[in-house]
């Protein structure tokens, strides 16, 4: 979320160009707060990138779920896993009492060549 789109689509390209077959690439990223159905989500979440932005951490891209798993495959990675912020929490943090969670924005993603 810190690299520009075309930044990131590139490393990622040039990952699936030079890797073995096999290599796998995880990485997080955000969806776009335009995505977010929820207007009290989506408010804390422009808030939070508005402070980060203030603070000299910009986010500067956003990936769909769907584009940037057919961005992946062009760039020539033959599997692709996406987890959304529901089975992030589902998986890393049912049962917590406390409340912790990844949220709706955030997605975690696994690419192998």
């Amino acid at each position: 979320m810190y690299l520009d789109r075309a930044d990131v689509l590139a490393v990622l390209a040039d990952i699936a160009a030079g890797a073995a077959p096999g290599t796998a690439v995880v990485f997080d990223y955000v969806v776009s707060p335009a995505a977010v159905a929820d207007p009290a989500i989506r408010g804390r979440y422009e808030a939070l990138a508005a402070r980060l932005a203030a603070i000299g951490e910009p986010w500067r891209s956003f990936f769909d779920p769907h584009e940037l798993d057919q961005a992946l495959r062009r760039a020539g990675f033959a599997q692709v896993w996406d987890w959304d912020g529901a089975a992030l929490d589902a998986r890393y943090f049912a049962g917590r009492r406390d409340g912790l969670g990844v949220g709706p924005t955030a997605h975690l993603i696994a690419a192998i060549v």
